[in-house]
């Protein structure tokens, strides 16, 4: 890589050697740490939102929130107050499953 500027009265240039595959990998690191964030925060923020809708909504309409706020939450795995969070040990008891249900606000399961 090759860099050619001019300031005032001087010229400066600068000369980099860059291997192709090592910028690849960090694009991977990047992409794989980076990758899905915007699809997660996009659908974070529409359940938060369809959670709010769903308190004042009519009875039919409540069952069409539910289950759109369910599957969004199944499928980017957010816990919300219609989910659990199932936790299992790894190595004891692999059949073992545990149920970790988020309170709601009057302090009940």
């Amino acid at each position: 890589m090759k860099v050619d500027t001019t300031e005032a009265n001087e010229n400066l240039t600068l000369k980099a050697e860059v291997q192709v595959s090592e910028g690849e990998n960090v694009t991977q690191q990047q992409q794989y740490i980076f990758g899905d964030f915007t699809e997660r925060l996009w659908a974070y923020l529409t359940i938060q939102q369809l959670l709010e809708k769903r308190v004042s909504a009519e009875t039919n309409e409540k069952g069409n929130l539910t289950d759109r706020i369910l599957e969004l939450s199944l499928k980017y795995s957010f816990v919300t107050p219609l989910t659990s969070m199932v936790v299992t040990k790894p190595e004891e008891n692999k059949n073992e499953r545990f149920v970790a249900d988020k309170s709601t606000e009057d302090g009940n399961v």
